[in-house]
């Protein structure tokens, strides 16, 4: 889903993080504000894997439920099959 910008979510998280670590790649060593710039940093990191192991679960349960329909549908059981 894009929003106003043309971007997804997940593009502006990225390009958020991007941004940050760009930033700090230009700080110094002992910049007092680089250990903030740190944090921030791991925290998208962090929220983009979050997102994407989200929506990946979500496509992984629409899937399930296309082969199961499919399968009621056909009268077969679905061919895809996960552990």
């Amino acid at each position: 889903m894009a929003d106003n910008n043309g971007g997804t979510g997940l593009d502006l998280l990225t390009k958020a993080t991007n941004d940050v670590a760009r930033e700090i790649g230009e700080m110094d060593p002992d910049d007092p504000v680089r250990p903030e710039r740190v944090k921030e940093l791991y925290a998208l990191t962090e929220l983009i894997k979050l997102t994407k192991a989200q929506r990946n679960k979500l496509i992984y349960e629409k899937m399930d439920a296309l082969a199961r329909e499919i399968g009621r549908i056909t009268g077969r059981e679905p061919s895809r099959h996960r552990e």
